[in-house]
């Protein structure tokens, strides 16, 4: 009897990567607080730089991190509600 077996797809990740982040509205103040957790498979500490505080240095030990960061919306920002589904636009990366 002839055994066929299906081959194995292995997908590459980075070894350090955002594993969530989720956004806190302030619409009177037309922030956000962004609460950001950074996942490490390297077993080892490290660090990159935060492009939107000016390249400010972030850093992570073996197992990650959480940090927050605050943005500021436009002055032109809309809220949204059931009437006017107006969403913001967040990259990250």
């Amino acid at each position: 009897m002839e055994r066929h077996c299906r081959p194995h797809r292995a997908i590459a990740t980075s070894p350090v990567w955002i594993e969530d982040a989720q956004v806190f509205p302030n619409v009177t103040d037309k922030k956000t607080l962004i609460k950001v957790r950074i996942g490490n498979i390297t077993g080892r500490p490290g660090s990159g730089l935060d492009s939107r505080r000016g390249n400010q240095k972030v850093d992570w030990d073996e197992k990650g991190a959480q940090i927050e960061l605050e943005t500021v919306l436009p002055n032109d920002a809309q809220a949204w509600d059931e009437f006017h589904p107006n969403l913001q636009h967040l990259t990250s990366n």
